[in-house]
């Protein structure tokens, strides 16, 4: 998914992240329903937090009081590549600075912001609330994608489960949203139908 996806519907957004995870097909339409929401309220439930004990602050001030480093590094472009990265292992996130500078890019022209260090500063704290929320599923709320479990292998009474990826990137956004408030007025978008319009 890209950047300007967050600027989806909530409903809208978050069946694409799920129907996107490899499991979405095992789960029924009560349980995807079920997933969708016990994702969100962990998001909701975790810019709570941060909103009562980091106010005011942006995605940089809470990362460095938490002591979480930002790496910046440049690669070779790929639609693939995505803006960001949570490594979880030395607990650092890594910012791929041109991919988001490509994001900002293709946003520009839909926005009022006047200049392209201010909506790049922008973007890229929305970025970092969203990587944020993978460092508190690490070190506070747990897991988002181990809300809810299904089964991958059935052996007659042995059955392996997994748990949901794609929850954790719906509770992610959730949390990114909840914290900075409406994408749409943080950066400015000129007209939603417009933008909607192009983006199709």
């Amino acid at each position: 998914m890209g950047f300007t996806d967050i600027l989806l519907p909530d409903h809208i957004r978050n069946m694409m992240i799920l129907k996107s995870d490899p499991l979405y097909d095992k789960l029924n339409e009560e349980e995807q329903e079920s997933a969708i929401e016990k994702a969100r309220q962990l998001g909701i439930e975790a810019s709570q937090w941060i909103l009562e004990n980091y106010r005011n602050k942006d995605s940089y001030e809470v990362l460095k009081e938490l002591k979480v480093p930002i790496i910046y590094e440049h690669v070779p472009y790929s639609k693939f590549i995505p803006y960001s990265i949570y490594r979880p292992k030395n607990k650092t996130i890594t910012l791929y600075v041109n991919v988001v500078n490509n994001a900002v890019e293709q946003l520009y022209p839909y926005t009022n912001i006047e200049t392209h260090k201010e909506l790049l500063e922008k973007v890229t704290n929305v970025i970092l609330f969203h990587e944020l929320f993978h460092h508190l599923e690490q070190i506070k709320f747990g897991s988002a994608s181990k809300l809810m479990k299904t089964t991958t292998i059935d052996f007659g009474i042995f059955h392996l489960k997994s748990g949901i990826k794609a929850l954790s990137e719906i509770a992610a956004h959730t949390f990114s949203i909840e914290c900075i408030g409406s994408v749409h007025s943080y950066l400015n978008i000129i007209s939603r139908e417009e933008f909607d319009d192009e983006s199709r």
